[in-house]
């Protein structure tokens, strides 16, 4: 535990495959959670400066594993190459060289709000098609001190806890809305569609029910994949353009509600979102498929960075149902977790505190 603070240290960092997310600050009075995120990308460090101090800098973190420096952060797409993949959507990307890159992108800029540079409690999260083969290899791989940049910043890991990354969204809204005690009556359906899975947890009150909850590859990647070649298709530019580039752009233009540009020229998105219906399609069926047309259903929440994208759907899917959309949903895993954590690290405070 830090010596200069009375409670553990909590952060929580979701390592998405399209996004990373980390909790900044937790104010304990007010509650307030601050957080922020870049791409899940990693390239390979060009090792230079062009800007030579006229021009402005990217904002990104050079960071070494396992021998290779990598460049990661908010301008990440902006640092790669013409031809640069460095998009990951295999299902061991947790114990991967990129994922430790990613993570420690993240690392370091929480490093101002980090008491002695340490964390006694991380909480990471997992996609429930994962969480039995890579929870306990990450928790061991990430537990200890690590180097988290090439300038020699260092940040000590306590203890880690993975989490499906569902169970947060779950938790942000319980606890946001003060209704925890309500929904542990009730029969719960989370819905997270993230950048590789589209991922489900049913809870019987607090309790999640493995049989009523699942995972299937149909994220926002397959989504932003059709409408990609959708435009390079309707632009005749599929021989021409770089179809990662391409997928990053349009990627990030639909979470931050920016324009696409093509050559140069900006193409109206709205006109080919209808392409990635398909693949939406395939996820809330599978969805149905398994948890049923939603009689016993009292609450649905969605949450995920594909929240907005899927919501239709979902909603003509389970028309008797209100689809509660959580705030800022792509926030609302990583809120959750930090939540959860805090809890967990104020308990074994107090357990601790007690004399035997």
């Amino acid at each position: 535990m830090s010596k200069s603070s009375t409670l553990p240290v909590v952060r929580a960092i979701d390592v998405g495959y399209g996004h990373i997310k980390y909790v900044l600050r937790h104010q304990f009075d007010s509650g307030k959670i601050e957080c922020d995120g870049f791409p899940s990308r990693s390239p390979i460090s060009q090792g230079f400066d062009m800007s030579s101090g006229v021009m402005s800098k990217l904002d990104t973190v050079t960071v070494a594993v396992n021998g290779k420096k990598y460049e990661v952060g908010k301008n990440v797409i902006g640092a790669e190459g013409a031809n640069d993949a460095s998009e990951i959507l295999s299902r061991d990307f947790a114990i991967s060289d990129a994922y430790m890159a990613r993570l420690y992108g993240a690392l370091s800029y929480m490093l101002p709000h980090l008491p002695e540079n340490r964390i006694d409690w991380l909480i990471l999260g997992l996609p429930s098609l994962t969480m039995n083969d890579m929870a306990k290899p990450l928790q061991e791989k990430v537990v200890g001190e690590h180097v988290v940049n090439v300038s020699g910043a260092t940040v000590e890991i306590g203890q880690v806890r993975v989490l499906p990354q569902p169970l947060g969204a779950f938790f942000d809204y319980g606890f946001r809305q003060r209704s925890l005690e309500e929904l542990k009556k009730r029969v719960n359906l989370i819905v997270d569609p993230g950048y590789n899975t589209f991922d489900w947890m049913l809870t019987q009150g607090m309790a999640p029910s493995n049989a009523r909850s699942g995972s299937v590859e149909r994220g926002m990647a397959a989504v932003v994949r059709a409408i990609a070649d959708s435009v390079l298709r309707d632009n005749k530019a599929e021989a021409r353009a770089s179809i990662s580039s391409v997928v990053s752009r349009i990627d990030s233009a639909l979470c931050n509600n920016e324009s696409f540009r093509l050559f140069g020229n900006e193409v109206d998105l709205t006109k080919y979102l209808s392409a990635g219906d398909a693949v939406i399609d395939q996820a809330i069926s599978a969805l149905e498929k398994n948890v049923g047309v939603g009689d016993d259903i009292d609450n649905i929440f969605l949450s995920g960075g594909g929240a907005t994208i899927f919501q239709k759907a979902l909603q003509a899917k389970f028309p008797a149902h209100k689809i509660v959309k959580l705030t800022d949903p792509q926030f609302a895993n990583v809120r959750g977790f930090q939540i959860i954590g805090s809890n967990w690290a104020s308990s074994a405070a107090r357990a601790s505190a007690v004399p035997a």
